[in-house]
């Protein structure tokens, strides 16, 4: 990005008010992003299918596919899973290694993943997690303790080429009338548009906000989950702040 680009950033973030844009084009420009950045992520959550359909909330169908959408909790499914994701530049900052081992620890926390194929080749998931969720940024990890009605969609992925087409929305659907009692929430980092778009059409409504802060090689983090609140504090490598707050 050239000087010119990343000047009209910083002045285009303080017409619209948008003070973390701000903060970060200032950073960028001033080529000391690595020490001072602003990073958001939103909670968004939906009413379990059973809690919709009580009160009359529009549900998500299940549409006729030629897809076979299972859940699994093999780690034998973890080879087909990195197939599905060779050559994405999604999750870049995980090299396949990191990748299976993140998906290994997935299933010895407990998790499963729903997967959508066509024939036999996997053209997308998504990770679904209980108990308990430690979602990071970097260097931060916060650990949530989940209430025992509450589920978190995680590590979303679709192929390139299947994008636009539902897959997600499919997968949603048959895990969303697999637990039927269980309320649903996923976290989406604030730029990333085609997620936040995706959730909002199947009935996520924003109920909790993450924010980083990288001051000086320092991390530090605001949170609010539901009535659970906490503002500004440090987060130190390798030792995860733990939510208790069971929303």
């Amino acid at each position: 990005m050239s000087l010119a680009h990343k000047i009209h950033d910083v002045f285009s973030s303080v017409a619209k008010g948008d003070w973390q844009h701000l903060v970060n084009a200032t950073a960028q420009t001033l080529r000391i992003r690595r020490w001072i950045n602003v990073d958001s992520c939103t909670f968004y959550a939906v009413p379990s299918f059973h809690e919709a359909q009580r009160t009359g909330l529009p549900v998500l169908p299940v549409q006729e596919t030629s897809l076979q959408i299972s859940n699994e909790r093999d780690a034998a499914i973890i080879p087909a899973l990195l197939e599905c994701m060779e050559g994405t530049r999604d999750y870049s900052w995980l090299t396949p290694e990191e990748r299976a081992q993140k998906f290994a620890g997935f299933l010895q926390h407990d998790d499963s993943v729903w997967v959508a194929k066509e024939g036999d080749k996997v053209i997308g998931f998504f990770w679904e997690a209980r108990n308990s969720y430690l979602f990071s940024r970097g260097n931060a990890e916060l650990e949530w303790a989940l209430a025992p009605d509450m589920a978190i969609v995680e590590f979303i992925f679709v192929k390139a080429s299947y994008r636009g087409h539902g897959v997600y929305h499919q997968l949603f659907a048959h895990a969303y009338r697999h637990s039927p009692d269980m309320r649903f929430a996923c976290y989406v980092a604030d730029t990333n548009e085609p997620s936040i778009k995706a959730q909002l059409k199947d009935g996520f409504k924003p109920f909790g906000r993450v924010i980083y802060y990288v001051l000086f090689g320092l991390m530090f983090a605001s949170i609010r989950l539901g009535d659970f609140r906490k503002r500004f504090f440090r987060i130190r490598k390798g030792v995860p702040y733990k939510i208790s707050a069971t929303t």
